[in-house]
């Protein structure tokens, strides 16, 4: 007594698609699929994205008003990347390398730092190039910067960071007063979403270009859309007792084998109808009910309102 379920397979679907005229070119043979990056968080939907982009194209109107007039030149500055990490790998990421990079950390009104920016040991070289009007040397960010440079670096890096803030002043976050090198620390949680947002910055007219970052929490952003996060913080418990609950709902298979016997392909061929197959069970024997391959319970067959039935007798010891 077995219970089975239809399969729909490839070469079933490829001779419904022949039948109806759709070639098989037409399935989309051809589609090029982009993998699912498990690592990283997936915060905002498409249209919280497209509103984020729509800020960081207002920011970077403002970087290129208030970082020019800084500057004295004309620049230009697009959103090169919008891209979402988990807090501690990011962060954790940011040492495991040899770039003398910079950071500003940001403030909220109740003091924690949340959010930062990034200067990148290029654009280091490339801002300095800028207000020294020296030849950028192969080796010039590798060296430890002179007083002169690093209060400029800062002077720029503080620019930078305040045409964010008032860009974004729903933000309500407010610059410290220090540049940093070789260490940090954000008052965030690993598992904490975080919002990258990249600028390429380039001269007018010029092909050269340098990147700088805005970091903060995902959640602040959602805050500044006037949208609550729809991800509840819950306890371990919490979040076991939902998957229990959601894994509690799914069907399971269950198959019922009465017994089974060997013959010979002779043998087989040979059986017509009114032949009684012996099996290797005794009527006294109980049947098997299988779960996903195995085993787990013992029974005798029974009947339940006019329909086969399986009454359960123990569990099978062997999956104990």
């Amino acid at each position: 007594m077995t219970k089975s379920r239809n399969s729909l397979t490839m070469q079933k679907i490829q001779q419904m698609l022949s039948a109806m005229g759709v070639q098989q070119s037409q399935v989309g043979n051809d589609i090029e699929a982009v993998e699912f990056e498990w690592d990283k968080p997936h915060c905002f939907n498409q249209q919280q994205l497209d509103v984020v982009n729509e800020i960081a194209k207002n920011t970077a109107s403002v970087i290129a008003e208030r970082l020019g007039q800084f500057f004295q030149s004309s620049l230009d500055v697009s959103v090169a990347l919008v891209n979402q990490h988990y807090a501690g790998k990011f962060i954790s990421g940011l040492f495991g390398n040899d770039s003398r990079d910079y950071y500003h950390l940001l403030k909220t009104d109740k003091d924690l730092a949340v959010a930062m920016t990034i200067i990148p040991q290029d654009t280091t070289s490339y801002w300095l190039t800028s207000l020294l009007g020296e030849t950028e040397k192969s080796d010039e960010t590798t060296k430890q910067l002179s007083q002169l440079e690093m209060s400029l670096l800062s002077d720029a890096a503080f620019c930078f960071s305040r045409a964010i803030i008032n860009a974004n002043q729903n933000l309500k976050l407010k610059a410290t007063n220090k540049i940093l090198c070789d260490h940090f620390n954000l008052d965030l949680k690993d598992a904490e979403e975080l919002c990258q947002i990249s600028f390429e910055i380039k001269k007018a007219q010029a092909e050269k270009s340098c990147t700088a970052h805005f970091l903060l929490p995902c959640s602040k952003l959602l805050d500044a859309m006037g949208i609550q996060s729809t991800q509840q913080k819950l306890t371990p418990a919490q979040a076991r007792g939902a998957m229990l609950n959601h894994i509690n709902k799914l069907p399971v298979i269950v198959t019922t084998q009465l017994a089974d016997t060997e013959f010979t392909f002779e043998q087989i061929l040979t059986l017509q109808k009114g032949d009684i197959l012996v099996l290797n069970k005794k009527i006294s024997d109980p049947v098997e009910l299988i779960i996903e391959g195995k085993t787990r319970f013992l029974g005798h067959p029974a009947q339940s309102g006019g329909k086969l039935a399986v009454q359960i007798t123990q569990s099978n010891p062997k999956t104990q």
